[in-house]
């Protein structure tokens, strides 16, 4: 099975003084995520649970012609549900496939299956004459005779219009009225949006009609993640650790797979007495507890660095497992021990008894780093041997002024 931790497409890197963070990035993995499992539920016509994941393919989608297919499929979906509804539902289904397939269109002029499925809807409200015209758009879009579309023309032939709403709602409509209430890119992305559009302040309920929905302004989660995550980087450079943890609260409220970036079904847990851990992608846990730490909130750079290394730990057995090595994900366990083991130091628990601050540093610099030596003695990365050494020298000074504390 494949893992999005390890098989990242890229790894973003923090410099810092004492080590680097290294954050496992994969542009368009939700988008493809989604859109895959949209596409099994429907071949398997489980429309519903198909509809939702078609939704959050858009709303993590950040490219407009993919947008566009996935309001397409999306319209398709919604036409299904509309065949197999009682009559008061399937009105509500047939005007959201409108809706869809109509921005789909205007997204991508050159989509057969936009227009067709915009006829589909047309005429399933009762609009024949329009959904007719459609029809004969899409004969002269693609300037060919198709069966489909003829067959779809032969059956709306000779009907009376009896339009089921009304016909100023095709031109006059919220195109985000056609997100299901729970799978919605209002609720996931449109407080950012507009925040980022009402130049960085966030927007009062009655005033959010200043910043209507554009498909071609607003950014999709996928974007707003690398956004936030890039400005929480930025303000990080500068010092401004709180203004970094604010935004990287908004980069982390849209990592929404957690169980996903260390898969380890079938595989024990690091230890009996360790259970599992589930929840953000460790490398912005850790990135959090290194802000935690230079604001000397030292408990919660304890709680994040804990977290991470567990993961990386988790990480490493998956890679062992898997004979599947990368060296960043060594590196990244090596950093979250030395970010842990600073959080304790520099708190003051150089005794304390869960801590064992003194002997860990000891331990970890005799074997840990010791042994990480032995093991990539051949690199080739010149950064990785740089950071290996960075943390070392870090360690060592650490576990100095310990021992003369203790």
């Amino acid at each position: 099975m494949a893992n999005r931790f390890i098989d990242a497409q890229r790894i973003i890197r923090i410099f810092g003084e004492k080590y680097e963070i290294l954050i496992p990035d994969d542009p368009g993995y939700y988008e493809k995520l989604f859109t895959r499992r949209a596409f099994l539920l429907f071949r398997q016509e489980e429309y519903e649970e198909a509809l939702e994941a078609y939704s959050m393919a858009i709303v993590y989608a950040s490219d407009v012609k993919y947008l566009a297919q996935m309001l397409t499929s999306r319209s398709y979906t919604y036409l299904k549900l509309g065949d197999a509804g009682p009559y008061f539902v399937n009105i509500d289904r047939f005007f959201a496939a409108y809706i869809d397939a109509s921005e789909a269109f205007k997204l991508d002029p050159n989509s057969f299956r936009a227009l067709f499925f915009k006829g589909k809807a047309l005429a399933a409200l009762g609009f024949y004459s329009k959904a007719r015209d459609c029809y004969k758009d899409l004969l002269k879009l693609i300037q060919k005779e198709d069966k489909s579309v003829n067959e779809a023309i032969a059956a709306i032939d000779g009907k009376k219009e009896y339009h089921t709403v009304q016909p100023e709602r095709l031109e006059n409509y919220d195109p985000l009225q056609s997100d299901p209430p729970e799978f919605s890119r209002e609720i996931f992305t449109g407080e950012l949006n507009r925040y980022l559009l009402n130049n960085n302040n966030f927007v009062d309920p009655e005033n959010r009609h200043r910043f209507p929905y554009d498909p071609k302004t607003w950014k999709s989660a996928d974007e707003l993640y690398h956004i936030f995550l890039g400005r929480a980087m930025e303000e990080s450079e500068k010092k401004n650790f709180e203004a970094a943890i604010s935004y990287l609260d908004f980069a982390q409220a849209l990592d929404l797979e957690p169980t996903n970036h260390i898969c380890l079904k079938n595989i024990k847990d690091v230890c009996d007495c360790v259970p599992k851990m589930v929840g953000i992608n460790p490398g912005l846990a850790l990135f959090r507890a290194d802000l935690f730490l230079m604001l000397e909130k030292h408990y919660l750079a304890v709680i994040g660095s804990t977290y991470a290394s567990m993961k990386f730990i988790e990480a490493l057995k998956y890679c062992k497992q898997t004979n599947y090595f990368t060296t960043w994900v060594f590196c990244s366990k090596f950093v979250s021990e030395t970010l842990n083991i600073m959080a304790y130091y520099e708190s003051g628990a150089y005794s304390f008894p869960d801590a064992c601050i003194d002997k860990r540093i000891t331990d970890f610099i005799e074997a840990d780093y010791e042994k990480m030596k032995q093991e990539f003695d051949n690199f080739n990365e010149p950064d990785e041997r740089n950071q290996f050494g960075k943390i070392a020298k870090t360690l060592k000074k650490a576990g100095h002024h310990a021992w003369s504390n203790f």
